[in-house]
Parts: structure tokens; sequence; C-alpha cells
């Protein structure tokens, strides 16, 4: 079973979408390509319409978690495990990608101080005094 500290829970309105297993390493090829990802990055990004010319860490993140987001939505599971790896490695501490859609876009919170647990709604009835 895997241990829950290690693991970056992606949800979307709610649901878990992906989760992403820290004990397992990876391939020296898909950490090239990460690598190549910052490379990139390096030349600026554009998050919500506005240029970040020289993005920090939190706007990476940001940009990352909007593109893995939109991977999931659109069934791209490579983008998705690639957008998913790059947060996972980057950011040690991160518990969770949380999305809420609103208004056709996405909403992103990072948590990193609680592991994802599932909502459970408790429905409570007025016992049957027949």
């Amino acid at each position: 079973m895997t241990d829950k500290t290690q693991q970056l829970v992606v949800v979307i309105d709610n649901q878990s979408m992906l989760v992403y297993d820290r004990s397992k390493p990876l391939p020296e090829h898909q950490q090239r390509f990460l690598n190549n990802m910052d490379v990139q990055m390096d030349s600026g990004i554009t998050i919500d319409g506005h240029q970040v010319v020289s993005p920090d860490l939190p706007s990476r993140a940001q940009f990352v978690a909007l593109n893995l987001v939109r991977a999931i939505i659109d069934h791209d599971e490579q983008k998705a495990a690639a957008m998913c790896s790059y947060l996972a490695l980057r950011l040690p501490d991160l518990k969770q990608v949380q999305a809420i859609s609103r208004d056709g876009a996405f909403g992103i919170d990072l948590v990193f101080d609680r592991e994802y647990r599932p909502e459970t709604t408790i429905q409570f009835t007025k016992p049957n005094t027949h």
C-alpha cells in the first residue's frame, strides 16, 4: 500500500482524478523532459492572459497546474502524467492540486497543509415511529 504522505492528488470539482506516487522513481528520460520544461519556461509563460517574463517557482507551479487540469479534461494522459510529475518533484510538500470549475474556467489551489480525504455526506433521517 502506498504511503499517503508520498502522494500528490489532483482533485477536480471535489473528485479525485489522478494520484501521483512519489515513492516510485522517475525514469531518467522523464526527468530530462521535466528539466526541458524548465528551460522552456525560462523564456516566459502566460497565465490568465498575463505574460510572466521571468517566472518563479510559484508562477511555474500555477502554470503547470492549469495545464495539468486541461490535460485531464482533454483525456491527454501523457501530458497529465508529465504535468503531475513536474509538480510532485518540484514541490515535494505539495499534497493536492484542487481545481473548481467556474463559468467555463478553473480556479486552482495548491494545497500543502493537508492530504486528500474524500468528502462524505451524511444525511440524517427521522426514525420511523409507526
